[in-house]
């Protein structure tokens, strides 16, 4: 979006820094599950949380220093 349109929005980097860093997670950790629940293990899916939450707060601080 910044390429292609030639314009930097530094709102951009709240969303991109939760995103990445949670991908990152994700791609770091993978997926496993429980297998009498199913659902993903516990301390995985409170690290993606807190990774999600790192990269909101990290992208929230570029923004801010990117801007001025």
């Amino acid at each position: 979006l910044i390429f292609a349109t030639r314009t930097f929005y530094p709102k951009l980097l709240i969303i991109a820094g939760g995103l990445g860093v949670g991908g990152t997670w994700q791609i770091v950790f993978g997926d496993e599950y429980d297998d009498d629940t199913g659902e993903l293990v516990a301390w995985k899916r409170y690290g993606f949380y807190g990774a999600c939450g790192f990269g909101v707060l990290l992208g929230i601080a570029l923004s801010f220093l990117l801007a001025a």
